[in-house]
């Protein structure tokens, strides 16, 4: 079931990523000036939607071994925040269509949708859950990616506090 809805999850994940780096493109043609920031908003949106699938695939393997190299628990749990990581990107994605300049309320207006994800990714880096992983490659594959995660929603959030 959970190898189901990876794929699932990643084919929509780079279905979403594709309509904000268009988006993106065109909204910056009109505006040369913004093109550096909404650019790099798109980029790293994009590296968190590679990570997360990342996880996503490493979860789906781990839990189809026999015996599981994570508890059911804990895969069920990852793979709950990534339907929430989904969630989010797509909100994310759906702000940056009609975003034509990044200014103080349109980046206010992202900060208030990737906030909580910010935040979950943050709890899940110390989830004793995740921490308590047997297999050290699992366990350092998971933690890595979501610092790399953890990186790229950091990004944005400078891109957006440097541009108001």
């Amino acid at each position: 079931m959970i190898v189901r809805l990876r794929r699932s999850q990643a084919m929509v994940c780079i279905v979403l990523m594709a309509c904000l780096t268009t988006s993106c493109m065109r909204n910056v043609s009109a505006n040369p000036p913004q093109e550096t920031s909404l650019q790099k908003i798109s980029n790293a949106l994009n590296s968190t939607t590679k990570s997360m699938t990342l996880i996503q695939t490493t979860v789906a393997n781990a839990n189809a071994t026999t015996p599981p190299l994570i508890p059911t628990g804990t895969a069920r749990s990852i793979m709950d925040l990534s339907l929430r990581f989904d969630k989010t990107i797509g909100e994310a994605i759906t702000a940056g269509q009609k975003i034509a300049k990044l200014n103080t309320s349109t980046g206010s207006q992202l900060t208030v949708i990737i906030a909580p994800m910010v935040t979950a990714i943050d709890n899940a880096v110390k989830d004793p859950a995740i921490l308590g992983i047997q297999d050290v490659k699992t366990r350092d594959t998971i933690r890595t990616t979501l610092v790399a995660i953890q990186t790229s929603l950091s990004t944005v959030q400078l891109i957006i506090a440097t541009n108001k």
